[in-house]
């Protein structure tokens, strides 16, 4: 594994080490609001029959236990206090969350709902409930009676502590609890959006890389398929515009859409060779629950086939592990660092799938940051590997600018060499001259002495002086330097002055 990947890792831990301690602190501040948890609360299945029975708080993540086959509408209130201290401040109540549906009433006035009642019912089961109180409706000499109204099927619960007191405090409590719920999630969303977006320009020009298409997908799906965490909470959105049912069908489709392409894209990072047979048996127990509850219109059949549903989508997941641990023993490319962010991020995963389906009144959801977190440090790796590359193709194009370079340089050489042999052969034979004083002739033109000559053609010295005494008459030169002056400067010697003249006056 690269060192700087390591690093980077080592870092973003700290990042995320140190938003869990900032959770864990501002959770924990000290705050002079009323708890109401601490009061006594009364419940009623009927609203205007005034027979509320006592209510265990210890029960408040299981309200369906409360109602016939776990579905309709369930009244609880509590009263209390408002401190004397408070008079003068704005007031807000802090409810936690909810679900399904709520509305809230404080001393008979409703002052704030959050969700849809049926028929078309929407469950807003991630957003944190945080109404203002109008200082008219307070009660501060006699206690104050707070009715909660709350819509309940097959799943209901409150999650959070509920309180009341003044508004900036109540505002510190909500804005805590709506970054860890539902703004971390939207923010990590919103960039897998932006990387795939930015995979599939990268993929338009490396299409070769099957991995950067697959990662795209997944990156793209994952990031649709947690709506359902932070949907309620965009700017725009109203409850009227869609039904839960569908809603959740569609989100299913998307979750296993993106497991798809999470075990494509792991398959193609670590190049698999293609099984396509193992894929699909590890996809049959999901494909079949999908149909079933694509095909559902009651909402209690549909809601124990969709959490069969996601809890099939574990089998894929555990593939998706064998792969990595396999590509880790065969020790390919990127193993280690896959497997670094995949374990904790798979054990998020198998912890939303399992206990949020099978402990009652368990919502805390951890895979929308854990798998976002995975997905954006992949995109990195990519990032820096795509640097390299460039990097090792900028260098290689300037070892090859190097290399012609060279090549130029030794083929001017080699020519500059041709050149002077062509030159020297032509301007040997020019003259009429015997084969040993060609030879001698060229020699000198190499500019060697007489006696590396004698040595180089194993004759005597006087041999050589005799030879070069009839290339001087032949050639009608009288000195090396004149020889050298011919032969560097070919057009200040007369061609005439090399035809020797014979006794009888007739050129020869």
């Amino acid at each position: 594994m690269l060192k700087r990947e390591m690093d980077f890792i080592d870092r973003i831990m700290k990042v995320f080490g140190s938003l869990l301690f900032l959770f864990l602190f501002l959770s924990c501040g000290h705050n002079d609001t009323v708890h109401l948890l601490e009061n006594d609360w009364f419940f009623s299945t009927e609203e205007d029959n005034g027979a509320y029975t006592p209510f265990d708080v210890s029960t408040i993540k299981s309200l369906p236990r409360y109602l016939d086959d776990g579905e309709g509408i369930l009244f609880l209130k509590t009263e209390f206090s408002i401190p004397a201290s408070y008079n003068g401040q704005m007031l807000s109540l802090f409810l936690g969350r909810i679900e399904i549906a709520d509305k809230a009433y404080l001393n008979g006035q409703l002052i704030g709902e959050t969700g849809r009642f049926p028929p078309e019912w929407f469950n807003d089961w991630n957003m944190d409930r945080r109404y203002d109180v109008p200082p008219s409706i307070i009660r501060w000499d006699s206690k104050n009676e707070l009715l909660l109204k709350i819509y309940v099927n097959r799943s209901g619960l409150i999650s959070g502590d509920l309180q009341i007191g003044p508004k900036n405090q109540i505002d510190d409590v909500y804005s805590v609890n709506s970054l860890f719920h539902r703004q971390i999630n939207l923010f990590f969303s919103f960039l897998l959006i932006v990387f795939g977006l930015n995979s599939i320009l990268l993929y338009s020009k490396r299409k070769q890389e099957k991995a950067i298409f697959w990662f795209s997908l997944v990156s793209i799906s994952f990031a649709f398929s947690q709506a359902g965490i932070f949907l309620t909470s965009l700017p725009g959105f109203q409850y009227t515009r869609i039904s839960y049912i569908p809603f959740m069908k569609m989100i299913g489709i998307l979750e296993i859409a993106a497991t798809y392409c999470f075990l494509r894209f792991t398959r193609s990072f670590f190049h698999i060779k293609k099984k396509s047979y193992v894929t699909a048996i590890s996809f049959i127990p999901s494909i079949f629950l999908m149909i079933a509850f694509l095909l559902q219109v009651n909402y209690s059949v549909f809601y124990g086939f969709y959490n069969l549903f996601e809890m099939s989508l574990s089998i894929p997941c555990l593939y998706i592990v064998y792969i990595a641990f396999r590509a880790r023993i065969e020790k390919r490319r990127g193993a280690g660092l896959f497997i670094t962010t995949l374990i904790p991020i798979s054990l998020l995963y198998l912890h939303d799938m399992f206990l949020t389906n099978v402990v009652e009144g368990y919502i805390v959801m951890m895979g929308g940051i854990g798998l976002p977190f995975m997905l954006i440090i992949i995109n990195i790796v990519f990032g820096l590997d795509l640097v390299k590359d460039r990097n090792k193709a900028e260098t290689l194009n300037l070892e090859l600018d190097e290399t012609i370079s060279r090549h130029i340089h030794e083929l001017k050489d080699t020519s500059n060499k041709l050149s002077y042999s062509s030159r020297r052969y032509n301007f040997i034979h020019t003259f009429k001259l015997s084969a040993r004083e060609r030879e001698i002739l060229g020699f000198i033109i190499d500019g060697q002495s007489n006696d590396e000559i004698a040595d180089t053609l194993d004759i005597s010295i006087r041999t050589v002086s005799a030879h070069l005494y009839k290339i001087y008459k032949k050639i009608n030169l009288h000195s090396r330097m004149e020889i050298f002056a011919a032969f560097n400067k070919p057009n200040t010697f007369s061609s005439s002055r090399a035809v020797r003249k014979t006794p009888s006056g007739e050129t020869g």
